[in-house]
């Protein structure tokens, strides 16, 4: 069985996560389900070995920081790396590592460096009260545009209005005469 350098737990929605990362000639980062302990997949996500590994509280970020003093933050869905800081605490260990709980932001610490705070440049998540405000914005365009279209247009049906009267023809002429005891619409007697 191997050794594993750091572990960590995630819980996503109902499912539970068990990631951990191995020190072998490329360090790997491993992922099991932990319902079935089955393994999901691993990834060389860091090229050093890792001293330190954190998970976001809302569980979308997971950060590696190696003992070279780089770190290293992946976006958990996809397994792809979102931030990657070289020599933020040049050549000694990550000895601690946390996401703050209301920002993008890491807080490392090393012996040799004392503290670090480093701005993670992730993709800004969606506010409901953003997603309200587009939903809103989508509705006033398509008013705008009934607007407009509705003044442009000659009718609803959208027919061609003549300039000139006399090129309109009489409903007389489609119809028939009016007064005659004879409908267009009624059936013919042969």
């Amino acid at each position: 069985m191997r050794r594993s350098n750091f572990a960590d737990f995630l819980k996503m929605g109902q499912n539970h996560f068990y990631f951990a990362q191995f020190k072998e000639e490329k360090p790997l980062t491993v992922v099991w389900d932990i319902s079935t302990w089955k393994k999901i997949g691993h990834k060389r996500l860091l090229r050093k070995p890792a001293s330190m590994m954190s998970i976001s509280l809302d569980g979308k970020y997971l950060a590696l920081g190696s003992k070279d003093g780089d770190i290293c933050v992946v976006e958990v869905k996809k397994m792809e790396v979102r931030h990657l800081s070289k020599r933020l605490h040049l050549g000694s260990d990550i000895t601690s590592l946390e996401f703050c709980p209301s920002e993008r932001v890491v807080l490392t610490t090393s012996k040799e460096w004392g503290i670090m705070v480093t701005k993670l440049t992730v993709p800004a998540d969606w506010k409901e009260w953003q997603i309200y405000l587009l939903l809103l914005g989508l509705f006033l365009a398509s008013i705008v545009a009934f607007y407009i279209f509705f003044e442009n247009s000659d009718s609803f049906w959208n027919f061609p209005v003549a300039k000139d009267p006399s090129l309109t023809p009489d409903i007389e002429t489609i119809l028939g005469d009016l007064k005659s005891d004879q409908n267009a619409w009624e059936p013919v007697d042969l």
